[in-house]
């Protein structure tokens, strides 16, 4: 199992001294992404342990992961408390927080959100119509 620390540009980097790896887990902010909404939080953080191990035969066999896992989303309270997702890169673990957050608060319809307006009155209409 391997290691991993991020560099000054946020790129994974596998560390072999358990003690440095120890020691940068403990004093880094390894938060990629967090969101409250309410009482529901939905956070996306750097692991730093390749979690690849738990990958399915199945699922190493029809995709192409030969990256290492590194980064989770999590949401914690509301409706989906408990959900996960893991991910191999950086920008995937964005798109996957921007996805968690799409569940906990959905992206209202402009066409639903919005009230209709109010038909106008036509009578003031007709007599500003006759006045001119």
């Amino acid at each position: 199992m391997n290691h991993y620390i991020l560099d000054e540009n946020g790129n994974p980097v596998i560390e072999h001294d358990y003690q440095i790896w120890s020691y940068w887990m403990e004093n880094n902010n390894r938060h990629l992404a967090l969101d409250e909404i309410g009482d529901v939080k939905v956070s996306t953080v750097f692991l730093g342990i390749d979690h690849s191990w738990s990958r399915s035969f199945t699922v190493k066999l029809y995709y192409e992961y030969e990256n290492p896992i590194l980064w989770e989303t999590m949401i914690f309270g509301g409706e989906r408390d408990g959900y996960q997702n893991r991910f191999c890169s950086k920008e995937s673990a964005l798109e996957g927080h921007a996805y968690a957050l799409s569940l906990v608060k959905p992206i209202p319809y402009p066409s639903l959100s919005k009230p209709k307006p109010k038909p106008k009155d036509l009578t003031k209409v007709i007599r500003k119509i006759r006045l001119d």
